[in-house]
């Protein structure tokens, strides 16, 4: 929806250049440490409450986290009272800013390659990813015969393994950038290993018996995904 768009331009308002790739990482690792922490915990929920007692929990959760967003986020270095003048002016100095814009160029930006480079990344990368994901539960059950307790714990592998890989591939861009390596090259190099690393870890499946190796693959497979999102 809106979130990933709001939290790239709030980013992109607040963290340098040289340092946005370690910042977005930090942020989708914490997305993919609320996935852990939602697959850990539901089972015992359901078991001891119900299946109703995970809505009632995370979304008390997720309305407690919005209060505390809008009392204290805010859009810009500028709207913020609580940090100094020294600050803001660090901020916005090392943050690349041009003048608003009243109209958006809706044709001349469609008519770029680069923006449909990026579209269709992005919708192969979600595809894929979600897809994998929702199914991962039955793969288990079904495929593995693992029991739903146990399908449930190993379905936190390939989030908690995103949550880690995130910030090894932010910091693997930032440093790339910071010797000098061209923003479009390292783009190109993090989607690379983005999306060959897991197509060779999920194209070794099919040859695979042995369930250890299977859940194995399927966490390697998740490992480098967190790569596209760099930079």
């Amino acid at each position: 929806g809106v979130a990933m768009p709001a939290m790239n331009n709030i980013l992109s308002k607040w963290v340098p250049v040289s340092e946005r790739s370690r910042s977005l990482a930090l942020v989708y690792s914490g997305m993919y440490l609320g996935s852990v922490t939602g697959l850990a915990f539901s089972p015992f929920l359901i078991y001891k409450f119900g299946w109703p007692s995970v809505f009632y929990s995370f979304g008390s959760l997720g309305t407690v986290w919005f209060a505390t967003w809008a009392a204290k986020a805010y859009s810009t270095p500028l709207e913020d009272p609580g940090i100094s003048a020294e600050e803001k002016k660090l901020i916005i100095s090392e943050t690349t800013s041009g003048e608003p814009v009243t109209t958006i160029p809706w044709g001349v930006i469609l008519s770029k390659p680069p923006v449909w480079a990026l579209i269709a990344c992005h919708f192969c990368h979600n595809w894929g990813t979600f897809i994998l994901l929702t199914w991962m539960p039955t793969y288990y059950n079904q495929v593995l015969k693992f029991n739903l307790t146990e399908s449930s714990l190993f379905c936190v592998l390939p989030w908690l393994t995103m949550a880690i890989s995130a910030n090894v591939g932010g910091w693997i861009a930032d440093t790339l950038v910071s010797r000098g390596t061209s923003v479009t090259t390292v783009r190109k190099i993090m989607q690379s290993i983005g999306f060959l690393g897991p197509a060779f870890f999920l194209s070794q499946l099919s040859h695979i018996d042995s369930p250890a190796l299977a859940v194995l693959c399927m966490a390697c497979s998740q490992v480098r995904l967190p790569f596209t999102s760099c930079r």
